[in-house]
């Protein structure tokens, strides 16, 4: 089964799952049609599922 394939030991997961790129260039971007609502300065990790939700509710202002 898929679970046999996971293991439950956090030592024995490998890869680079939640780590922060040292490089800001390396950091992931948000594209979007209407800049208006995102802010121009880098945010969080934890920030962008707010932002995420704001965008995908949030009413235009048009």
């Amino acid at each position: 089964t898929l679970m046999n394939v996971i293991p439950l030991q956090a030592e024995l997961v490998k890869g680079s799952h939640g780590r922060i790129p040292e490089d800001s260039e390396d950091h992931p971007v948000v594209i979007v049609d209407t800049p208006s609502g995102v802010p121009e300065k880098p945010i969080s990790a934890v920030e962008i599922h707010d932002l995420i939700k704001r965008l995908l509710t949030d009413k235009p202002n048009r």
